[in-house]
Order: structure tokens, then C-alpha cells, then sequence
């Protein structure tokens, strides 16, 4: 379970967002393979730990994982401009791409429920949307990665697509059969472990002087603050999102092969279409832009509202109650 969220996180992140995988070196690959086995390790942890069970605990978990994510390995580009790319980039972009898979892991999980194959759908259609005017005019008009052609794109994506799915497989047919959700909670020894991984992946980035104190000082307090929320969230009587989602229920391979194929269209459709910039700066790569903004601006004073107000509400209730 662990390897097949990573390997949708590494989609997401790596892919879809492209940080030019078919560059990296054996270093690179190394730090990532790592990375992300790690995060999904730990996300899942926290997400059973904290007993996550609504989308704005989720939001909150993946805005962490998202920071999380930036800091250990790909702190070039999240921190890059503070805090132009940590709106739009970090808690913009990589937030919004992995709540996407981690709502497409959920789904594949309960493949019996039937309203998960219109979410999947719309998700990975909003990806391919996302890709395909990402990758053709970020290149041209912003110069921050250089020119992939729709076969190169294609051919990664179905590499990642293949893995992802061979391991599904595997965890539905073999592994995954007696799984349960408190089987995803490392012990103290584990989380020792993982520690010491995040402080080594840490230094290696301070080595290469790719992070600075002000990305370090920013990641704790951000994720102090997720913490807290998910701390005063937590209900050890509430059923937590990943109880309801076991046993695994494997989801029919047709709506998997859809899935990709709507996806496989939509980067096709929004690759080859023209640039519409009639009205000032407003484009396609603009409105991309835009709303990973906004998604960086409201997406924590948003989920911080609407816990409150859920908190809030709850509290006068017990109270009128008693």
C-alpha cells in the first residue's frame, strides 16, 4: 500500500508537475525513491494515527506531505521565490496534484463503490487537462524546463501508468488480502527509523546548498500548524477514511483502462490546442497559473474555517444538549 501511494505521488509530483525525470541522475533517483516511499509511509501513518475522515482532514495531511515533499526533494523549485512559489508551487500545485491521487488511491482501494468511478474520472481528467497545457506552452512562454514532444509525454506516462498498476495488482491479488488500516501505523522503532531518513535526506539537500534557513524556519511552522489542526481534529471514536476503505475491494480493470484513456485524451486535446491570449495576458499556461494561486492562498484559512466552524457548531450542540 505504501509503494503503490508512492508511486502515485512520484505521477503527480514528478510527472504531471514535471521536474524532468528523464534527466535524473542515479543520485536523483536514488533521493526519490527514498523520498517518496517515505512520505507515503508516513502520510498513511498520520492518516490512520490522527484518524483523518473527512476531504478537509485530507487537505490539511497532503498540505503537509505537499511541504514535507518540497523541503526533502525538489526544494529548487518550491523554494525558489518565497513566497511566490510557496503559494502556487507548494501548497498550490503540489497540494492540489496529490489530494488527486491520494482521492484516486482511495478509490482504488473501494473498487466496489460505484461513485468512485465518476471521482477517478473527473480527477484524471482534470490531470491530463492540467498536463497538456502545462507541458506545451511552459516551455515557450516561461522557459523554466525545455521542449518535450506529445510522444516523449506519452511514453513516460505510460511507463508510470504500467508500475502503478503492476503494483496494484499485486497488493489486490496477494499482498493486501488481510491488511488493515492499523497495519499502516509504524511502530516506535519505525518512526525512528523514518526520522533518521528525513534528517539524511535533509542534510543531503543543506550539501548541496539547495535550501536555505528560511525554507527550514518556514516547512516546521507550516507543518506545526497543519499538526495542530489534525491534533485537534483527532477523534479516537470517529471511523477514521482508511477503516471504511478496507478490505480492499479490487476495482474492475475497465474503468482503470477508461480512466487512462480520458486521460491520454484530454493531454492530446489541450497539447494541440492553440494559444488564446486575445484578452491581455490570459491563456491557457495563465489560468493554470492562477488557480494553483489560489489554491495556495485559500486552501489553509479555508480547511482552518471550516473545521472551526464544524468545531464550533459541535460545541453549542453538546452544550444545548446538556
Amino acid at each position: 500500500m505504501r509503494l503503490l501511494l508512492a508511486a502515485l505521488f512520484f505521477f503527480g509530483s514528478e510527472i504531471i508537475l514535471w521536474t524532468n525525470p528523464i534527466a535524473h541522475s542515479p543520485v536523483d533517483w536514488l533521493i526519490r525513491g527514498i523520498g517518496y516511499l517515505l512520505l507515503a509511509t508516513l502520510t498513511l501513518d498520520v492518516a490512520q494515527r490522527y484518524r483523518i475522515r473527512d476531504g478537509f482532514d485530507a487537505m490539511v495531511l497532503i498540505a503537509a506531505t505537499a511541504i514535507l515533499y518540497s523541503l526533502i526533494m525538489n526544494p529548487l523549485i518550491g523554494w525558489r521565490h518565497v513566497p511566490d512559489t510557496l503559494l502556487t508551487r507548494i501548497i498550490g500545485g503540489d497540494a492540489l496534484v496529490m489530494t488527486i491521487v491520494w482521492g484516486i488511491f482511495l478509490a482504488w482501494m473501494r473498487g466496489d463503490v460505484r461513485k468512485y468511478w465518476f471521482y477517478q474520472a473527473v480527477g484524471t481528467l482534470w490531470l491530463g487537462v492540467f498536463w497538456g497545457f502545462w507541458m506545451r506552452w511552459t516551455p515557450e512562454l516561461r522557459g523554466t524546463f525545455e521542449a518535450i514532444s506529445l510522444d516523449q509525454m506519452y511514453y513516460v506516462a505510460a511507463i508510470s501508468f504500467t508500475v502503478i498498476v503492476l503494483i496494484y495488482l499485486l497488493i489486490t491479488a496477494q499482498f493486501g488480502k488481510n491488511l488493515e488500516a492499523n497495519d499502516l501505523m509504524l511502530t516506535p522503532l519505525e518512526w525512528g527509523l523514518a526520522l533518521m531518513l528525513l534528517i539524511v535526506l535533509f542534510l543531503v539537500q543543506a550539501i548541496m546548498q539547495t535550501i536555505g534557513f528560511g525554507a527550514v524556519m518556514v516547512t516546521i511552522l507550516l507543518l506545526a500548524l497543519c499538526w495542530l489542526i489534525l491534533w485537534l481534529r483527532r477523534d479516537d471514536d470517529e471511523t477514521s477514511v482508511l477503516e471504511l476503505h478496507f478490505p480492499l475491494k479490487m476495482q474492475n480493470l475497465v474503468w482503470i483502462a477508461l480512466m487512462m484513456v480520458s486521460f491520454a485524451g484530454a493531454v492530446y486535446v489541450t497539447y494541440n490546442l492553440p494559444l488564446i491570449d486575445d484578452v491581455a495576458y490570459i491563456n491557457q499556461l495563465w489560468l493554470m497559473e492562477i488557480g494553483s494561486f489560489a489554491v495556495g492562498i485559500l486552501w489553509l484559512p479555508i480547511v482552518a474555517t471550516v473545521i472551526a466552524t464544524r468545531a464550533i457548531d459541535r460545541y453549542m450542540r453538546e452544550g444545548a444538549t446538556l
